[in-house]
């Protein structure tokens, strides 16, 4: 009977500080776990709309009327191009034009000179016009 008495005498109950100490446990453990997911979530959403845009033919904006002069040197390379034509705001993400080259093989065909493009051509107009491909150019200087 003595034995019982203090087995029972150890078996402490759990306290306040022990009671707080786990839940803070679980509760940090929780919220790791969920910015986790919230971090595989946004790189998955950034890699699909990188992917969409470079594999779809959008444009920056459909209704801009306005056309700017852009200069390609003839020693211009893919990301030079792109920059300047981010800076002129005819596209919405350089990267993605960037990687339209490097996928279209436009890298050796794009043509130095000066170009009148605007923020209404998807990139596969973009591309046609600096690369030579767009022959509307041509007819015009035949006439």
């Amino acid at each position: 009977m003595a034995r019982r008495r203090i087995k029972a005498r150890f078996r402490s109950k759990p306290t306040a500080e022990k009671i707080l100490r786990t839940l803070l446990h679980y509760s940090i453990g929780l919220l790791i776990n969920i910015l986790i997911f919230y971090a595989f979530i946004k790189t998955f959403t950034i890699a699909f709309t990188f992917s969409y845009e470079v594999f779809g033919d959008g444009c920056k904006n459909p209704g801009a009327t306005s056309v700017e002069v852009v200069t390609i040197l003839p020693d211009s390379s893919s990301s030079d191009i792109a920059d300047e034509l981010y800076d002129k705001g005819i596209i919405e993400n350089k990267y993605v034009m960037i990687a339209k080259m490097k996928i279209g093989s436009y890298g050796g065909k794009i043509k130095a000179g000066k170009y009148g493009l605007s923020a209404s051509m998807n990139y596969s107009e973009i591309l046609d016009t600096i690369s030579g491909l767009n022959s509307s150019d041509d007819e015009d200087e035949e006439d």
